[in-house]
């Protein structure tokens, strides 16, 4: 997976965002203070679900500056590939990752549902006895 440095916003919050995913996925790896017990999972799943959720939007609006210049007549290919074919793959690729990006949606939702009745038996846990 290649990784750029945009050159600034809105490509930056996607990158920033990215970035942060990388660091849950670092910080979740083993047992840690604020990582360790049910709820600190169900609180993951809900800001992952929510991330999910805005997926489709933020990936039909990351081809809004190809399907501009396309439309304007100004879109060139390296390599001397006709622009339309390009962009009609661009465009099949794009519905492909907004599908996949509402399954994970719903997928995530589905677990923030059932993350939500789970607890953590307390019994002779130092500071969490009731």
């Amino acid at each position: 997976m290649t990784t750029i440095q945009p050159e600034g916003p809105p490509a930056l919050h996607v990158a920033t965002a990215a970035q942060e995913i990388r660091a849950f996925n670092r910080e979740s790896l083993g047992p840690r203070e604020h990582w360790q017990y049910p709820d600190h999972a169900t609180r993951a799943i809900i800001a992952l679900a929510d991330l999910a959720g805005t997926l489709e939007q933020a990936i039909d609006q990351a081809t809004t500056p190809v399907i501009t210049t396309w439309a304007q007549g100004r879109l060139l290919v390296e390599g001397g590939t006709d622009s339309h074919e390009v962009k009609r793959d661009l465009m099949a690729a794009c519905h492909e990752a907004r599908a996949a990006a509402a399954v994970m949606a719903a997928a995530l939702g589905r677990m923030q549902e059932q993350s939500s009745f789970l607890g953590v038996d307390a019994t002779g846990l130092p500071g969490l006895e009731n």
